[in-house]
């Protein structure tokens, strides 16, 4: 049997926090939330471009206690 080897495709793009690189599927979508794995940001991708990612710092909302 013969196995097929599946490579999953991958978009690069630079932290807006501290420039480190970073690697994300070619499947995500906007809105989707990263973590920079140098500098540990938050970020969310707020636009895809043909294979161009935008990044805005993701919100951080707290919890709603009710109050």
């Amino acid at each position: 049997m013969l196995y097929k080897e599946v490579k999953e495709k991958k978009m690069k793009s630079n932290c807006i926090e501290c420039d480190g690189g970073i690697e994300v599927s070619d499947d995500v979508l906007k809105g989707e939330i990263v973590t920079c794995s140098e500098c540990g940001q938050d970020l969310e991708i707020s636009s895809l471009n043909g294979g161009s990612i935008t990044f805005v710092k993701a919100e951080v909302e707290g919890e709603d206690w009710g109050e």
